[in-house]
């Protein structure tokens, strides 16, 4: 058995961490050669402290920040030498790494980006677009294993405040058969209640976190009538008042035994559904209306299939995000991260409820309200269709919030942000080149051409024709007159 070295012997090596052996033999070393050694390495720790203390005014950020963890890993290694068996040295040593390993692929992505734009790709106007984002994918994107985790914070509520179900059903229903059936299902419904909880309201610049991005009673009934299930019909619908009692009733919190108690989670509130409630539901409206199939689970499958995903609305929130993860996108924010970072530091902390931290890590649709005013690309007034309406606003920030439950799930984060300021560039510069080029069609229908040369001198519609990474590229320099202006 290895026995640890004491305190004395890894004090008398921290001045040396490159003497620390991994694996090998162990030699002797003469007294004279060990102090050469030590001197030359002293040597070479005050050649880099020189370089480090020398002027990086100059430098840019990138630089600046790999030096600084270059420095951070140096200084951590020496305290882990001093004090191998202290847990915050080892935390302090590890972090360090993963500084510099996230330092690492991003210059890798650099070098990677610099070769593809060396290479001179000879490719043809008419290529389709599916070949060009297998070009341009990043392989390392699988949303799955986002759905997967996002299911897996979901799907603990939905089992515990479906118990009554389970033991009232007569087949041989488990929890894990219950949740294989939802899993499957859960891009749906996700996106059924994105829609629901996001897309049916209208615009409110005070609206509360808990408000958007979860569904009120309207939205509830909403949803109940347009999948049909509100009728006279005895056993596949139910009467308005039974499904309002069901949404009180999915507003319930319950304890082990299933008895109701008190709500204590502040960010949920008692009169709207968040997403594993709205997973209840649809759990309860399947036993209650759907087509039953010998146990629960192929019940809920068949009645998610059949009912809910041929009639119910919703919104694709993966597809942006797919298209974010392209190479020519990423280059572009990387560009921009700093003026995109600068931005949301200064406005998520527009609304700071006290002096000290509060309100600066997240988000609300007022802070967003007045970035996009500091940048006049909203307006309320419907006769300026080159801006954006509050609504559209309002919607890019739904769809932007990546967090379904939790205490932070209404805001917006920095993470989030950049795909909430993403979307907005490319709804901006679809309006605004849409409401150019019909500008540019009734000039030309005032001036009294003809059809045909109309045609010619008319705009191209542009939208899905021009690639992500170009919109972003001309909206971002927003970004920086507006960093600029507020610093």
């Amino acid at each position: 058995m290895n026995s640890l070295p004491d305190d004395s012997a890894c004090t008398s090596r921290a001045a040396s961490p490159v003497e620390v052996r991994l694996s090998g033999p162990r030699r002797d070393v003469s007294p004279k050669a060990k102090q050469s050694s030590q001197e030359t390495l002293a040597r070479q720790l005050d050649v880099i402290d020189d370089i480090d203390e020398t002027d990086e005014e100059h430098l840019p950020v990138r630089i600046k920040i790999r030096k600084k963890c270059v420095r951070d890993a140096r200084d951590a290694l020496k305290v882990l030498c001093r004090r191998p068996l202290s847990p915050r040295s080892v935390q302090k040593f590890r972090a360090a790494l993963e500084m510099i390993q996230a330092q690492r692929t991003l210059i890798e992505d650099e070098l990677l980006r610099r070769y593809i734009d060396e290479v001179d790709v000879c490719s043809s106007v008419s290529e389709s677009e599916s070949q060009t984002s297998e070009i341009d994918a990043l392989e390392d994107y699988d949303p799955a294993e986002q759905i997967v985790e996002e299911f897996g914070s979901v799907f603990g509520a939905v089992a515990h405040e479906s118990r009554d179900l389970l033991r009232r059903e007569k087949g041989e229903t488990t929890a894990k058969d219950l949740e294989k059936q939802l899993l499957n299902h859960y891009p749906t419904i996700r996106n059924i209640f994105k829609f629901y909880s996001s897309m049916t309201k209208p615009f409110d610049e005070n609206i509360t976190a808990a408000e958007l991005g979860s569904m009120a009673l309207g939205d509830w009934m909403t949803f109940v009538k347009d999948c049909k299930l509100i009728g006279p019909h005895p056993k596949h619908q139910m009467v308005k008042s039974s499904v309002e009692l069901l949404f009180i009733r999915l507003n319930w919190v319950t304890d082990e035994r299933g008895r109701k108690v008190k709500n204590q989670d502040v960010s949920n509130s008692d009169r709207t559904l968040i997403m594993p409630e709205f997973i209840c539901g649809v759990l309860r409206l399947a036993k209650q209306c759907g087509v039953q199939m010998g146990n629960l689970a192929l019940t809920v499958n068949h009645f998610i299939n059949d009912i809910i995903c041929k009639r119910a609305h919703s919104v694709d929130v993966e597809d942006f995000r797919t298209r974010m993860r392209l190479r020519s996108v990423r280059a572009a924010i990387v560009d921009f991260q700093e003026e995109i970072r600068a931005v949301f530091t200064k406005y998520a902390a527009a609304e700071a409820k006290t002096a000290v931290g509060g309100g600066l890590e997240s988000m609300d649709l007022r802070e967003l309200m007045k970035l996009c005013r500091r940048m006049q690309i909203v307006s309320f007034n419907d006769a300026d269709r080159h801006l954006l309406t509050p609504l559209a606003v309002q919607h890019a920030f739904a769809l932007a919030q990546l967090q379904v439950v939790g205490e932070d799930a209404g805001e917006i984060d920095a993470d989030e942000f950049v795909e909430l300021i993403s979307r907005i560039a490319e709804k901006f510069f679809d309006v605004y080149f849409s409401a150019v080029g019909s500008a540019e069609i009734a000039r030309l229908k005032r001036a009294r051409l003809d059809e045909a040369s109309v045609a010619v001198a008319a705009l191209p519609t542009l939208g899905e024709e021009v690639a992500l990474a170009w919109k972003l590229r001309w909206f971002f320099p927003r970004l920086i007159t507006t960093s600029r202006v507020l610093s």
